[in-house]
């Protein structure tokens, strides 16, 4: 009943009224809904609507029940998550005895016998202008559909809310402007999460510095994914939120045996769909499940990035597997909390070849990044307008021993830079040029497409003692480039009308596994790994520093403090992550192995006895040593020289396998 002037006066119509105001979207569902209401003579009808948890399908049936109301309809309302068993027949029946009742059943996923009663018993029962609502996680199985209907039943599916929708519920649930960005960025489309979140700005002490918080993320967490039936079902979810993508052989690398039972499980998840090569969450159940798996175990949560990451790494290297996909799977276990970040799986920029009408920004590149025949060229198009925003080219340059001169000053820089970091025996190096065109718009999703492409560069590296990056000072990637242990070389470089920044990564410094360990500490752990040595920084230890730091650490075998504070136990040699005691022992094997395998060179038996009997044997002078191995000193000298250098050469390029 209302008051005079329309304003709701029961408690009943101040509910409604409240949840028709808050109410957005939906139109194309509500026309299909008002249809069936209108065929008040006409043969009963099913709707099905289905959708994952928080899409609304609750929201909705209420929705459709005021309508029905408003048109003199009478409503029952069923709930399978409060009725375990069946309602008695007759009772039911009782309720839509008439030819303008509206049955609505919720949830019917939760109670199975009531879905048999449902489709067994009550819908061959209904007369003329029945109309039938049932709401379910999931879509209606071909089976039920033919023993139940005659007809083909209308299927609604709900997904998340556009972004003008779920702006608009914000508004109406006056969350203030700062929140609503900060709740939108949050909970994307879903309903769910937007009603929860608005409610929680209400409850906030200073609603306008608001922040998701634990209790919200938690209480989201049990209601998108329902129940779990054990931890490592748990541990499934977990991995699936850190991942981009995951594959029954990603999951085992953490769940192990287990892993086929636990990825057969996440297929029939509401909360998972199909992705390309593999499974990943909606897009809010995977940000609420990561934030409340690292809260609430920030520890695992890190082992469980590295063991991923790991596993990438290592995967495609033993399989020669997609490069691309490799890089984007690490690109985002690693870069996804970064503040300039876009979603690597939303697609806004795509990394391809040029095409012909690309000929005109290409010839315009300047010289150092110009197309030849052994170039890669990727053009960074948007999705949408087919626009290039920005074009890299990679190329491999032979060192400065071997070019054929006429280097641009860029170029000139970059050999300057590296002039006593080259090995010996020459190499080639990987030269990126990135370039902004000037329609191009930088913002996180173009620089994700960026990210992945500069990965799949390194991952096939290959032989390359180096790889660099040019960027202009104005595109914001230093910091990824830097956390990817390609580090700032010298000072910014003018070149034209641009000015120029120098990145780069020696590999025959910090090969493949040791560099993917390091970023990883780095970035997932936010910690230095041994005063950041260890991550790639080319100014670490030069050539003359590193053949020192091994001669120094030769010279002090016989004393473990000495041998411990040396340069070389923080090198590259060493990999990540071994401290202390460890350390000291993978480095001495280290060096005993490459100290063994001179024998099998010509004339390496001499250089090993040298330097065995020098260092291993604590012979306390060189003349010593000489005597106890019968050669003239200058002879001894020689093959101890020759020696030392072959060790380091070994150990520089990476140690030994």
């Amino acid at each position: 009943m209302r008051t005079s002037v329309g304003v709701p006066h029961t408690l009943e119509e101040r509910i409604r009224d409240a949840r028709r105001r808050a109410f957005v979207g939906r139109e194309a569902e509500l026309r299909i809904f008002r249809a069936a209401l209108a065929n008040r003579s006409g043969p009963p009808c099913l709707l099905y609507v289905h959708g994952r948890s928080g899409t609304g399908k609750s929201a909705l049936l209420h929705r459709f029940a005021d309508e029905a109301r408003e048109q003199g309809r009478s409503v029952v309302h069923l709930d399978g998550t409060l009725i375990g068993g069946p309602p008695p027949v007759p009772g039911a029946r009782a309720h839509v005895a008439s030819d303008a009742d509206v049955l609505f059943i919720d949830a019917l996923e939760q109670s199975p016998a009531m879905m048999n009663w449902l489709t067994g018993r009550l819908l061959p029962t209904l007369g003329p202008g029945t109309v039938i609502v049932v709401a379910a996680r999931q879509p209606p199985g071909t089976q039920w559909c033919a023993r139940s209907w005659p007809d083909p039943i209308p299927v609604i599916e709900l997904n998340d809310l556009g972004v003008r929708e779920a702006a608009e519920l914000l508004r109406r649930r006056h969350v203030p402007g700062p929140a609503r960005a900060v709740l939108l960025a949050f909970a994307g489309g879903n309903p769910l999460a937007l009603a929860l979140g608005a409610a929680a700005t209400r409850q906030a002490a200073d609603p306008y510095s608001w922040e998701p918080g634990p209790e919200l993320v938690t209480t989201l967490a049990r209601r998108l994914t329902g129940p779990v039936p054990s931890a490592a079902h748990a541990l499934s979810l977990a991995v699936s939120a850190c991942a981009l993508v995951t594959t029954e052989a990603l999951l085992r690398s953490v769940a192990g045996d287990q892993a086929p039972g636990l990825y057969a499980w996440l297929r029939r998840h509401p909360a998972i769909e199909a992705a390309p090569g593999g499974l990943r969450p909606m897009r809010t159940a995977r940000t609420v499940l990561d934030r409340e798996f690292r809260w609430r175990n920030p520890q695992r949560h890190a082992e469980i990035r590295h063991a991923l990451v790991q596993h990438l790494f290592h995967a495609r290297r033993e399989t020669d597997g997609d490069a691309a996909h490799t890089a984007r799977g690490l690109s985002w276990l690693l870069y996804r909390d970064l503040p300039d970040t876009g979603d690597e799986d939303a697609g806004e920029y795509l990394a391809g070849t040029p095409h012909p009408r690309d000929r005109p920004l290409l010839d315009g590149l300047p010289a150092g990044s110009e197309v030849t025949a052994d170039a890669q060229v990727r053009m960074f198009r948007h999705t949408g307008t087919g626009e290039v925003a920005a074009i890299s080219v990679t190329r491999r340059r032979h060192t400065p021993d071997e070019a054929a001169g006429g280097d641009d000053p860029v170029t000139t820089s970059l050999w300057r830079s590296i002039a006593d970091r080259m090995p010996e025996d020459g190499g080639h190096v990987l030269v990126t040029w990135l370039h902004l065109l000037p329609n191009g718009r930088w913002s996180p999703e173009l620089a994700a497409a960026v990210r992945v492409a500069a990965f799949e560069n390194w991952l096939e590296a290959g032989q390359a003692a180096w790889s660099f990056v040019v960027l202009p000072a104005t595109i914001p990637l230093g910091r990824s480039l830097e956390e990817a242990g390609h580090d700032r070389l010298g000072d910014p470089i003018e070149y034209g009308t641009e000015v120029l920044c120098l990145y780069g990564h020696d590999w025959r410094h910090v090969p493949g596994p040791a560099w993917i360990t390091a970023i990883s500490n780095r970035v997932i752990d936010g910690r230095a790994v041994r005063d950041d040595r260890v991550a790639g920084s080319p100014a670490a230890l030069t050539r003359p520093e590193f053949a020192a730091a091994v001669r120094e650490a030769l010279g002090s075998w016989t004393d473990p403090r000495a041998f411990r504070a040396g340069a070389l136990i923080t090198s590259h040699v060493v990999p990540a992550g071994l401290e202390g005691d460890d350390a000291e022992q993978f480095l001495r094997d280290q060096i005993m192995d490459a100290v063994d395998e001179l024998r099998a060179r010509a004339c390496g038996d001499r250089m090993h006895r040298a330097l065995a009997t020098t260092y291993f044997y604590g012979t306390p002078t060189q003349k010593a040593a000489a005597a106890r191995l019968g050669m003239a000193f200058s002879t001894y000298r020689r093959h101890l020289a020759r020696g030392i250098e072959e060790v380091t050469q070994h150990l520089w390029r990476g140690g030994v396998s």
